[in-house]
């Protein structure tokens, strides 16, 4: 995942964990470009920032690919 992608993903991830934390449940979107699904590292890192962040409700949260991959 390339260092924009981390960033979005980390910041949506932390921002909903802290709703989460005051008692807010918001659904959040993450736009990511096509490009990220062809990198080997895309499903373990979103694996691993998903894990990082546990109090996600289900359904809280999906992303989107805009993008064609190259």
């Amino acid at each position: 995942m390339d260092e924009l992608g981390e960033w979005v993903i980390t910041h949506a991830l932390t921002q909903m964990q802290q709703w989460h934390d005051i008692g807010l449940v918001l659904p959040v979107s993450i736009n990511l470009s096509g490009h990220h699904l062809l990198r080997e590292d895309f499903i373990p890192r979103l694996k691993q920032h998903l894990a990082d962040y546990p109090a996600r409700p289900k359904g809280s949260w999906n992303w989107k690919c805009w993008n064609q991959p190259p």
